[in-house]
Formats: C-alpha cells, structure tokens, sequence
C-alpha cells in the first residue's frame, strides 16, 4: 500500500491511516507523548514500549491475521520496512523488535515478547522517519502481563468459549491494558503511561478506529493535521486534540510514571517463577473448564496463543 499509494495520497492531499486499532494506537501516541516531554531539543535517544498488561479476549482477526495476511521478503527482517524511505541517518534499529527475548532491562525487570509489538515496532518507525527522529525502539511485555491475563481469563470461565470470536460482554466491561513508555537520552529518563479500561482489542479498538476517523472528517476541531499521504495515526493528527479527546470520553488515561528502580541483576520476579506461576493458572484453567464446549474453546486458545 505504501509502495502503491503514498505519492498517490500525497498528491491528491489525501490522509490513508495504515491502523488505528489497539495496540496500534496506543503505542502511536505513547511514544510521540514521552518524545514530546522529554524535550524535542533534549535529543532522546530511545523509547522503550512495554505492554504491561492486557486483560480481554483474543480476537478472530489476531488469530486469522498471521494466516490470511501476506508480507513482503523483507518484513521479518526489516525494522523499515513502512518506512522505506527513511533516510540511513534514521536507521538506528537493525532488530524489528529492537532486542531478542528474554532480556532484562534496568528499571523494569525481565522483559518477553509482545505479541503485538512487531506489528506496532514497524508502524511506529514509520511516524519517527515521518518526523525525522532518529530514535532506537525496543517493544516488549513483562513477563507478569501474560500471568495476569491468565488469571484474568481464569476467572471468567463462562466466557471462555468467546474468546477467539468475540468476546463475552463480561469481558468487554472488565478488560483493562496498561501501556508504559520510556524515554531515553543524555537527561534523566521520562516515562509516560496510558491505561484503559474495557476489552483492549475491541472497546479501545472500536473507539479509537471511530475517533481517528472522526479526527480525520473534521468533527473533532483541529485535530486532522496538514500532512498527506499513506499515514501513521501520529502523522495524520493533531496528536494533543485526538489524545485529548480521548481522555476526555475515558477511551484512555494519561500519567507521568516513574522507572521501577530495579538494581540491575535483581529481576522483580525470575522468569522460572513466571513460568511456573503461568502454569499453575493453565493448570486450573484447564480443570475448572467442565463442559465440553469450555474446553473446546481452551484448546483453540492455548493453540493458536
């Protein structure tokens, strides 16, 4: 689409936003926020993005999205690959993720794969080479988040046979997410938190899919910015009005955070534990689902997660 239709868009003064879903979105706005008060002139170096939780179900599009999509030769190997033509002074990343799993990090303690994250990590650099911001990425997720999902699914078993189609209405009115941002450079880090509350794959989804859109038409004053073409959320709005809006009509909430002050070699919780808290959770999930159709729908998810 980018290849196709960029100069197309470009031309005609025409706004073509690549995704305005969860978690997208989220991260889009996250890391221009913890940019923004960090300082433009204060030349921060990078941006960590860790989805520390996620509470809802999982999507039929999440699912199917791997194996109906296709990809260009250079997707899993390109951190650029939306933003090609980002200039080589942009190209800080060589990694899509920005780092190999499990890692740990200064401040937050061990840190796993997202599953959103490359999806977000390529579309984010997009809105970096859009803004000419040389800036290394690294997206994850804490070990504790996939821990808390399953304990969060556990207590809901009824809704279990929901959950790769579309949720329960339980889980659309009791899913929460938890999105933290850290910028780095020469200063003392920044941190920026966006939280929500309701199902992230389909209330924020939905929400914010409308909300862009509006932003785009007009509705929303001075929140469609001057830029054309094939865009990222970042780059087709006013990023202080959308995020505005947002908050305004509790789609999300914003926060200064605060590094957890981890001593380095000191995770917060071993990734063994983790592991074998998970489990324990999956263990109980698998028990406490006593009608066929609870475990049938177990099975797909455990399956295709």
């Amino acid at each position: 689409m980018i290849d196709q239709y960029d100069a197309v868009a470009r031309a005609a003064a025409a706004k073509v936003v690549l995704a305005a879903g969860f978690c997208v979105l989220a991260g889009d706005l996250g890391t221009q926020l913890v940019l923004e008060r960090y300082g433009v002139g204060a030349n921060a170096t990078s941006v960590d993005a860790w989805l520390e939780s996620y509470n809802g179900g999982l999507s039929a599009g999440v699912i199917n999205t791997p194996k109906n999509a296709t990809y260009p030769p250079e997707w899993a190997s390109d951190p650029y690959v939306l933003a090609p033509d980002a200039s080589p002074s942009l190209r800080v990343d060589s990694l899509v993720e920005g780092m190999t799993f499990p890692s740990y990090v200064v401040g937050e303690g061990a840190i796993v794969h997202n599953l959103f994250g490359p999806y977000d990590a390529r579309l984010l650099r997009r809105t970096f080479a859009g803004r000419a911001q040389a800036v290394e990425l690294r997206v994850g997720s804490t070990p504790q988040q996939y821990a808390a999902w399953a304990e969060f699914l556990l207590a809901h078993p009824r809704a279990w046979p929901t959950l790769t189609t579309c949720p329960a209405p339980v889980l659309l009115a009791d899913g929460s997410w938890r999105y933290k941002f850290v910028a780095r450079g020469a200063h003392a880090p920044r941190v920026v938190v966006l939280t929500g509350r309701g199902d992230p794959g389909y209330s924020f989804t939905s929400v914010g899919l409308a909300e862009t859109a509006l932003c785009l038409a007009g509705v929303t004053p001075s929140c469609a910015s001057d830029l054309a073409g094939v865009l990222t959320p970042a780059l087709a709005t006013n990023r202080s009005a959308l995020v505005a809006r947002l908050e305004s009509i509790g789609a999300l909430r914003v926060e200064d955070g605060e590094l957890d002050g981890v001593p380095a070699g000191a995770d917060k919780e071993p990734p063994a534990a983790v592991d074998a808290g998970l489990g324990a959770l999956l263990t109980q999930m698998r028990a406490a689902a006593t009608t066929a159709e609870q475990r049938a729908a177990l099975a797909a998810l455990l399956g295709r997660v």
